[in-house]
């Protein structure tokens, strides 16, 4: 078995772990779009899997009044979430709410439903009282929904009924700041893992290049903790649509108590092995790294789109899969740049040849497991076209066919010029690899607009 096989099998046996799936409203009692003819106690949400409420607000449709904060009685983590409310009269009502799942993954949407009780002479009857719209204790909420009612509603005429509202949501300045972190977050932490499972690979053929190799795999691995700890601050602020939220204690309580917040910290020590691992001395510097990439690779799997999907299994170890051999690939370019530019051209042409031919079976592989994996979250083909999430994963493969081209030039062309010792094997291999390398980046990008702001099902 050769050296990458042994490091792939490892990584395998370390990194394959469930995660989680993004949160949606998957119903409401009442439906939302109703017509009840009796004053309901308390609202119901019911999730695709357990959250916490971090706002929630009821209004009487065409009332310039306030909306009310609305306390659930037990505020979770639970699949159904229960809205106690006060009296209500006749009318419409929106019900405006945001929630958090344990991944972190934000959903809000709003319910509608309308009120009209039997009469009882020429008044409602008795259990009909005016809403009284006036501010409830609400500490655990961080920010209403719902600033002022919407006119626009005021001609809403309700269908039985309807099915809950999408539960996604519009990118705010804090979503799109927490993406650019998490895609320099991701970038940054691939870089550090998949660097040291080349060096792990390929460092017994190194003469020249190994320290600065190994230089880059510490500066990665600090701007990786950087860039972590600037996503975690940023959560907060996401869930409140406000930068006011990275203040507020009640929201890093709320964070601090989600798988997400356990996968950056187990990230952060990942992270931490590597860089020991970069300054300490070889062989025990390279198994530390090692350990680290594996436990790095497991911190994405730690929360993610798959515990709900079937089969299983099967998504596990794609997932495992697919992460290992981004990160070797993504990993692996800065220091083929390093290789090429201070081995000896011979010795380059070598390990450019070595590592082509595992490139030759590990490009498709990646391919393969992403798509597998996209068919089973979306359920069909035709979502790619339907669906938010399916038009990102297009644009995803487009890049990521570009990236294959790129891949077939090395193998066939640029790389046995080098081996020949022609300067346009040299000059067009380093084209190449820096092209590659900001087409991953633009996939890395695109990965954390997935991750942070959409679901498989919308």
């Amino acid at each position: 078995m050769t050296a990458f096989w042994r490091v792939l099998v490892f990584l395998l046996a370390f990194s394959a772990t469930p995660a989680g799936a993004h949160l949606s409203l998957s119903g409401s009692v009442p439906a939302d779009g109703a017509e009840i003819s009796s004053a309901p106690e308390a609202i119901v949400l019911s999730f695709s899997r357990p959250a916490r409420l971090t706002a929630a607000n009821l209004a009487k449709i065409g009332e310039d009044a306030a909306p009310l904060a609305v306390a659930p009685a037990d505020n979770g983590p639970a699949s159904e979430i229960r809205l106690e409310l006060p009296p209500l009269a006749d009318g419409a009502y929106l019900v405006s709410w945001s929630a958090i799942a344990a991944d972190t993954h934000l959903a809000s949407g709003e319910i509608v439903f309308s009120l009209t009780m039997p009469m009882v002479g020429d008044t409602p009857g008795e259990a009909a009282q005016a809403f009284d719209p006036s501010p409830a204790d609400a500490s655990w909420a961080t920010e209403a929904l719902l600033s002022e009612s919407d006119p626009a509603q005021d001609t809403y005429e309700p269908t039985r009924a309807a099915p809950p509202k999408a539960s996604s949501r519009a990118a705010t300045p804090p979503d799109l700041i927490a993406v650019a972190a998490r895609a320099l977050g991701f970038a940054a932490v691939l870089q550090a893992a998949g660097a040291a499972i080349f060096l792990s690979v390929f460092g017994a053929k190194l003469v020249t290049s190994e320290t600065s190799i190994r230089q880059l795999i510490a500066i990665a691995a600090v701007l990786g903790l950087i860039f972590t700890g600037l996503t975690y601050a940023l959560e907060p602020a996401r869930m409140s649509d406000g930068f006011s939220g990275a203040f507020d204690p009640t929201l890093h309580s709320l964070l601090a108590d989600t798988t997400a917040a356990k996968a950056m910290a187990f990230r952060v020590f990942a992270l931490i092995l590597i860089l020991w691992g970069a300054i300490s001395s070889p062989p025990t510097g390279r198994t530390r790294m090692l350990l680290g990439a594996a436990f790095a690779v497991a911190s994405f799997g730690l929360i993610g789109h798959i515990s709900d999907s079937e089969p299983g299994w099967l998504l596990f170890i794609l997932l495992a899969t697919h992460l290992i051999i981004a990160a070797f690939w993504f990993g692996a370019l800065i220091p083929l740049l390093t290789v090429l530019a201070a081995e000896s051209r011979s010795a380059a042409a070598v390990l450019i040849d070595h590592f082509s031919k595992i490139a030759f079976w590990l490009v498709p592989s990646l391919f393969v497991a992403g798509a597998l994996m996209a068919y089973f979250l979306l359920g069909s083909w035709g979502e790619l076209f339907t669906s938010g999430y399916g038009r990102l994963l297009i644009i995803k493969a487009s890049l990521f066919a570009l990236l294959m081209g790129l891949a077939g030039l090395n193998k066939f062309r640029f790389g046995p010029a080098l081996s020949r010792g022609e300067d346009r094997g040299l000059a067009g291999l380093k084209t190449a690899i820096r092209i590659e390398f900001g087409l991953i980046l633009a996939v890395l990008t695109v990965t954390a607009f997935l991750t942070a702001l959409f679901s498989p099902d919308v």
